[in-house]
């Protein structure tokens, strides 16, 4: 974001709405400038993890991601039918969002539910 706001700044003469460009830079600037600094803190003071990796967590974190990414497919799958047969009215943007927040969604309650429930047992 830095490197972006100093580019628009040394492009800014060629370009025309001065004022708009170098606030979006005064903006970029330290927004990349914030993300620099707040990344080499979370990297400095970073505990290490509680949690070991056993074989049930990695057969849960399996079996959890693999049906999440089926439900995310067969929404997308559903969305597009109900866009195209102009049932729904939505934009691409929306779109993806709504399919982003169904995967989110939907591996974040299946992690909680799979790791509460206990071993998997090859379902």
């Amino acid at each position: 974001m830095t490197i972006a706001g100093v580019l628009i700044l040394l492009i800014c003469d060629w370009m025309p709405q001065f004022r708009k460009i170098v606030l979006l830079s005064g903006v970029l600037i330290p927004m990349g400038l914030m993300l620099i600094v707040l990344s080499l803190i979370t990297t400095w003071y970073e505990k290490k993890a509680d949690v070991i990796d056993d074989e049930r967590t990695l057969k849960i974190r399996a079996h959890t991601y693999m049906k999440a990414f089926s439900f995310s497919i067969t929404f997308a799958i559903v969305l597009s039918v109900l866009i195209y047969s102009k049932v729904l009215v939505m934009d691409a943007g929306s779109a993806i969002m709504a399919i982003f927040f169904i995967m989110i969604l939907s591996s974040s309650l299946l992690y909680w539910y799979y790791n509460r429930q206990g071993d998997i047992n090859g379902e």
